[in-house]
């Protein structure tokens, strides 16, 4: 995954724009900085099993271990 890639989410299966894979972020407990990603929602399945683009995505950060087991690559932009 690289930035720009766009990906999806194993649970919901709604789909994002990879912003950076390279950031950091510190960590709740420890208060480390820890390698993160930054992503932002684009298009949201709705009941039909259609996508819908979104206009003002979201956007979120994530550990990059966590965003890597949980999210799939659907398009290398």
């Amino acid at each position: 995954m690289y930035d720009n890639s766009i990906v999806e989410f194993w649970r919901t299966k709604n789909r994002y724009k990879v912003l950076n894979m390279n950031s950091k972020m510190k960590h709740p407990e420890t208060g480390d900085w820890i390698p993160a990603v930054i992503y932002q929602e684009y298009k949201v399945l709705d009941k039909t099993g259609e996508y819908i683009e979104t206009t003002n995505g979201q956007v979120y950060v994530r550990e990059k271990t966590d965003f890597i087991n949980k999210f799939s690559l659907v398009l290398d932009l």
